[in-house]
């Protein structure tokens, strides 16, 4: 069949000796594999007509649209240059021609043979390849194409249990490898018979030309008629007539020409039998290469199956059957195209599957992006610093799960050791309580002591009280008064007396003077016992007054300080058990999340990555800060932000105005628990001043980073739309390398434009609902900073101007 012993003249050793010299070195498997690929596609997309010099064909044109026949010079020209040429033109004889003409028509049918099992193996290997990729998910590297096939093992897992995966990606591996081994043997085979066909038809052509030279007379020495000038090229039908040629030797080469099934008609029974041969191993080959698309398109269904819950999701493969060439090729077509099939369906759900997987991972984070945010206020409010400083919660990107879970667990920290300060706290707030109740006992005691001495020479009309105590003293008082007016009326009677008696005797003078010394020594001692009882009183009184304030502040604050321990331990049960659920969710969504990863194959990673970014993008932009009209709103609404700042510097002043009054408290009494109290109200009032810079600080930050993040937004909406154009990109080109017809063709452009539109749908959707995920928190948390305001506005008018605002802020936190 290769014809490497047909020739048997002299001339063949000449033709092996003139042509061996010329040898050409083959190409590699590589190169010839993809030339010949691009000439398949070159030839699917050109035109029939547009083969102009194809000699093998009936149907060809004999001379270019340059030439003029009629122009004797340049035939002229023409003819002496061709003979020229052919002139050490070997001539063969006419068996060695006709042995040349049958080998010249098996080589062009096991060429057709060959090149349609090359077809057919392309896209065999095409289909291996997407399902080898279909298996291999975290790598895109194509399988190296050398001359042993051989492709890298790579880890990975696939949608089922790990040893029947492995198994499955070692057999797909060595189908591609087999697949990419049968077209490089191929493309060699084809590359060998074309070289021998063309080694053939050179010999045939030269044999040709030097028959011509041979044979010729002169074109210009005869005078040729009219109806000779449109066939000057020699075959016509002048080749047939013995005037053309000297010697009266007949040539018909015009069987050379003709097509190739007139030229398999002329062969004898040994050449039908090579051709039946060649064309029973073509069929034969079509039905094992049916049969094993058939196997990949049932593991494929399998597969399908499997990744969507064991459900019937596409109609089972039509099973392989012997039949005729022509319905063996569209069986064949079909089963391609339910591979085809196939693939776009895994690729459509592992798509689907990866965006819930997305969309339920951000959530997730959102949700304990906001619990950080609530613990972070808490540690701020519950913090006993002049200027309490604690990170802030990282942002949600939908790739900081674990970061998230990480801060909630520092801040239940923090807030664990602030919630055992308080507790220690309390115990020494209850010591000091024990201490003032033991000191006003110490008071009643000494009280008590001075209840008889009030009573000399009178009986005690009952037992000690503050009320029966304060009554004995206003009588001593009262008696005390008596006292002194009978003094002066007694003063007056003996000056009267004395007016009366000027001459009275001496014992009169003495008596009188005792008495009035004795008058004298008792108003005295009542008046040195009457201020003694009052300055005891007194003093009792407001030791007494102040020991109970200080019992029922102490009391309070403790109280206070109990409830808070209560509401910390039991936000901080709330949070320990919300964490626990959100643990045990991440840790479900991330082994999901893993089984899903590794289940399903990077076939379109890029497009999927730059879709997922997008998203991200604008789900972040508009989750954090909302849309224009949102930041707008959130402008109109500062007027409750400046009302908040007038209440505060009304407190201010309030608590200046105490500070002020501590101070003249001060210095009237120099009592040692008031100076505490200037200085806790001191303290509290620069820690006010403090958050109301705070506050201006924040606001003015906020503006100038509302302000950037407007640049943000542009830069990335200008990014978007550049993203979006390369994602178009992308998906033309990857339908494009999937599509079995041609690229230019309606069926691949209908499929690019409707994957592009179901995922611009898709895009569109998920944005919606992004946005209004957003907007309802957003109103939650705007209707729950309204009637925290509410709520500390009206405790702040409750309460009474005694009250320290410490405990007014704890008390509204």
């Amino acid at each position: 069949m290769n014809g490497n012993g047909v020739r048997k003249s002299s001339f063949s050793s000449d033709y092996d000796s003139r042509y061996g010299s010329g040898l050409q070195v083959q190409p590699s498997s590589k190169v010839l594999l993809d030339g010949y690929n691009g000439s398949f596609e070159s030839s699917r997309n050109s035109a029939p007509g547009q083969d102009r010099y194809n000699y093998t064909s009936g149907s060809h044109v004999r001379s270019s649209d340059l030439l003029d026949p009629n122009d004797p010079v340049s035939m002229h020209l023409l003819m002496e240059t061709a003979i020229g040429d052919s002139q050490h033109y070997g001539v063969l004889s006419f068996e060695e021609v006709d042995e040349l003409k049958k080998e010249l028509a098996v080589l062009a049918t096991r060429i057709e043979g060959t090149k349609r099992k090359l077809a057919i193996e392309n896209k065999l290997r095409d289909a291996a390849t997407s399902l080898n990729r279909l298996y291999t998910p975290n790598s895109r590297e194509s399988v190296d194409a050398s001359g042993k096939g051989q492709s890298q093992k790579r880890n990975r897992r696939s949608v089922m249990s790990r040893n029947s995966g492995s198994d499955l990606l070692s057999k797909t591996d060595d189908e591609l490898a087999a697949s990419i081994k049968k077209c490089e043997d191929l493309s060699q085979e084809l590359w060998r018979l074309e070289k021998r066909s063309q080694d053939v038809q050179k010999r045939l052509l030269e044999h040709t030309a030097g028959v011509l030279q041979m044979t010729h007379k002169g074109f210009l020495e005869k005078d040729l008629p009219p109806q000779h000038s449109s066939s000057m090229n020699g075959y016509a039908d002048g080749l047939g007539n013995a005037h053309a040629f000297g010697g009266g030797i007949e040539f018909d080469d015009r069987s050379f020409y003709q097509a190739l099934d007139t030229l398999l008609e002329s062969v004898d029974s040994p050449a039908d039998g090579k051709v039946a041969s060649a064309f029973e191993q073509q069929t034969l080959s079509i039905l094992a290469t049916e049969r094993k698309i058939w196997d990949l398109n049932r593991r494929l269904r399998d597969s399908i199956s499997q990744s969507r819950g064991g459900g019937e999701v596409m109609p089972a493969p039509p099973a392989p059957e012997t039949s005729e060439r022509g319905d063996t090729e569209a069986a064949l077509q079909g089963q391609i195209e339910y591979l085809e099939k196939g693939l776009d369906a895994i690729q459509q759900s592992r798509v689907e599957t990866l965006q819930v997987l997305k969309e339920t991972t951000y959530k997730a984070e959102e949700k304990l992006e906001d619990l950080n945010t609530q613990l972070h206020g808490i540690i701020l409010r519950s913090s006993q610093e002049s200027n309490p400083q604690y990170p802030l919660p990282p942002d949600v990107t939908g790739r900081n799960l674990q970061e998230q879970i990480a801060f909630l667990e520092g801040g239940l920290d923090a807030l664990e050791q602030h919630v055992q300060r308080l507790k220690d706290d309390s115990l020494t707030s209850s010591s000091r309580s024990v201490a003032h109740e033991e000191k006003v006992g110490q008071y009643q005691n000494v009280l008590q002591g001075l209840w008889p001495s009030l009573f000399v020479g009178e009986d005690i009309p009952g037992p000690f009280s503050l009320e029966a105590f304060s009554t004995r003293i206003q009588s001593l008082s009262s008696r005390v008064t008596g006292l002194q007016e009978q003094k002066d009326i007694l003063g007056r009677q003996i000056q009267q007396q004395r007016e009366v008696n000027n001459k009275s005797d001496s014992e009169k003078d003495a008596r009188m003077v005792e008495v009035t010394t004795e008058l004298e020594n008792v108003k005295r001692d009542l008046e040195v016992r009457s201020r003694e009882g009052m300055t005891e009183n007194n003093m009792l009184k407001a030791q007494l007054a102040a020991g109970n304030d200080a019992k029922e502040q102490l009391l309070a604050e403790l109280q206070e300080k109990h409830g808070m321990i209560s509401n910390l331990e039991a936000q901080i049960q709330i949070v320990k058990d919300e964490q626990q659920v959100l643990q045990n969710t991440a840790q479900e969504k991330s082994a999901e999340s893993e089984r899903v990863r590794n289940e399903l194959a990077d076939y379109e990673g890029q497009m999927v990555r730059l879709q997922t970014e997008l998203t991200v993008a604008k789900a972040e932009l508009d989750g954090a800060y909302g849309t224009r009209a949102q930041r707008a709103a959130e402008v109109a609404s500062h007027p409750a932000l400046l009302q908040e700042i007038n209440d505060l510097k009304e407190q201010n002043q309030a608590l200046s105005e105490e500070v002020a009054t501590g101070k003249s408290v001060q210095e009237a009494a120099g009592n040692a628990e008031s100076q505490q109290r200037i200085q806790t109200l001191q303290k509290e009032l620069s820690e006010t001043i403090t958050e109301y810079e705070v506050m201006t600080k924040s606001s003015i930050e906020y503006e100038k980073e509302r302000e950037q993040l407007e640049n943000t937004i542009d830069g990335l909406r200008d990014r978007c739309e550049t993203l979006e154009s390369q994602l178009s990109d992308e998906k033309v080109q990857s339908l494009g390398v999937k599509s079995p017809g041609r690229p230019g063709s309606r069926e691949s452009q209908g499929a690019s434009s409707t994957s592009t539109t179901v995922l611009k749908n898709e895009f569109k959707k998920l944005m919606r609902e992004t946005r209004q995920e957003n907007m309802k928190a957003l109103r939650f948390e705007q209707n729950e900073r309204r009637k925290l305001e509410a709520q500390l506005r009206t405790l702040s008018k409750d309460q009474p101007p005694g009250k320290s605002s410490l405990s007014q802020s704890m008390t509204a936190h």
